[in-house]
């Protein structure tokens, strides 16, 4: 085997082993939390708390003072009490069965039955400042979704939030009719798999960029949508990834509600990837002036009527990774190992 051949050997085994590159190292660990020593710790306004910045916002309510409505509890034991309609069971990178994590929820009071609203969580180092993450760098959690069996369950009202490279001081919604801001990527999912997929701000599964000096705009082109071209549940892709189950009939088939998702948000050369459960679901180019910040975890009702208190996410095992070489890093790795190889046999 002549030197050119071992060449495409190494490249070739390198990929394979690379495959999606879901996996990381405990030393690749940037920030991590599983929530288990905090609280329970509740918080309703715009604030610091257990090491997180928590920022929301009523879409009409005044600016000054903002109005708010939500409930974030840091450390909230999601296996006492029971939810609705099922037990939630210990996350899957949780060691040892332990069932606490980070729960969110908006819109859950009469009095603010006119608004959208919305609330973005992101963590702060000692003196209060939002963390920073640039570079190859991938934000992993487990993630529930609660949608129960309440009156008006089949609605479609909630989503919950994720995102990266964020300035940690907006609360990125969709529409405000008063002045706001937004910056970052991220994205949006529903419970119940019921947003239309014509609805001009989200999808079952949105693709989101800060938009600056207004509120987060949808990206509907211009990236990579793996189960299906509307991501919206009634996509063939999507309904086979998440079936219909009979014991959930408010969720519709390629709803992500009452199950735990691993997601995946990785920032690897500029290119944008969205994984759940090991599966890569949306990819895109960056060209926004988005490309270092901080994580956000959030939940955004974004129709003007109260929601049920039995619809709210819960995330656990937080981390933010170095990830391993991807088949996408590993084959621009291969394309200039062989190029230069074959430059050298040229020269």
């Amino acid at each position: 085997m002549n030197r050119f051949m071992i060449m495409i050997v190494i490249v070739a085994t390198l990929v394979a082993a690379g495959g999606v590159g879901t996996v990381a190292n405990a030393s690749n660990i940037l920030f991590s939390d599983n929530f288990d020593s905090i609280g329970p710790t509740t918080v309703t306004t715009s604030t610091f708390s257990s090491g997180y910045k928590v920022v929301g916002r009523l879409s009409e309510g005044p600016t000054n003072p903002v109005e708010e409505d939500h409930r974030v509890i840091f450390g909230y034991d999601y296996g006492t009490p029971v939810a609705t309609p099922v037990a939630i069971p210990s996350a899957p990178n949780s060691m040892g069965g332990t069932t606490k994590g980070l729960y969110i929820t908006t819109n859950k009071n009469n009095a603010n039955s006119n608004t959208r609203t919305a609330v973005n969580v992101y963590p702060v180092d000692g003196l209060n400042v939002p963390l920073s993450f640039s570079g190859n760098f991938s934000l992993k959690f487990d993630l529930w979704q609660n949608w129960g069996a309440g009156a008006g369950a089949t609605a479609t009202a909630e989503l919950s939030l994720y995102g990266i490279n964020h300035s940690g001081n907006a609360a990125n919604i969709y529409f405000s009719s008063v002045p706001t801001t937004s910056d970052g990527l991220f994205y949006s999912q529903s419970a119940n798999g019921r947003v239309p997929a014509t609805d001009a701000g989200a999808r079952d599964f949105g693709v989101h960029q800060g938009a600056g000096a207004t509120y987060a705009a949808l990206k509907t082109s211009g990236f990579i949508s793996q189960l299906g071209p509307n991501f919206d549940n009634l996509d063939p892709g999507y309904s086979a990834f998440f079936p219909a189950r009979p014991a959930f009939p408010n969720i519709e088939a390629g709803g992500a509600g009452e199950r735990w998702n691993e997601v995946e948000v990785r920032q690897e050369n500029g290119v944008i990837s969205q994984y759940l459960n090991g599966t890569l679901i949306t990819r895109y180019t960056n060209t926004t002036a988005y490309t270092a910040g901080d994580i956000m975890l959030g939940y955004w009702d974004y129709v003007a009527t109260v929601g049920q208190p039995d619809h709210y996410a819960i995330f656990d095992n937080i981390r933010v990774v170095i990830p391993e070489p991807s088949a996408l890093a590993l084959g621009g790795i291969a394309a200039a190992v062989l190029g230069a190889f074959v430059r050298r046999r040229k020269s």
